[in-house]
């Protein structure tokens, strides 16, 4: 049964993905990171002249971010899990997925990229 969920729920994403495109940043969880990211940075002022205490910094923020992902993740799943059944935690893995997979946008970038190191 694992395995079957697991299979559903990354193929739906992708299909969901390459359907209809990723979402535009305003709605997409990378975008909503990055500018919490950039709030936490100036609002603890972790920015520093020393670049190891820099580097502890941004270490630690890491942690806390996917520690708080992972664990937010964790309990919203097993409380939809717990009204909604397996129906309900299939539809919201598969939005969890279509939402962080940026398929298309990985590859647009991935090609300037490629269009960039080709050129030098």
């Amino acid at each position: 049964m694992d395995v079957i969920y697991i299979l559903f729920s990354i193929s739906t994403g992708v299909a969901l993905s390459f359907s209809f495109g990723d979402p535009p940043n305003n709605f997409h969880p990378v975008s909503w990171l990055g500018k919490f990211i950039d709030a936490i940075i100036h609002k603890l002022k972790l920015k520093s002249e020393n670049s190891r205490i820099e580097k502890l910094n941004g270490m630690v923020l890491t942690l806390f971010l996917a520690s708080g992902a992972c664990i937010l993740n964790q309990l919203l799943s097993l409380y939809i899990y717990s009204i909604f059944s397996f129906i309900g935690f299939a539809i919201y893995a598969v939005i969890v997925l279509k939402s962080s997979i940026a398929i298309l946008t990985m590859e647009k970038m991935i090609l300037k990229a490629r269009e960039g190191i080709l050129r030098t």
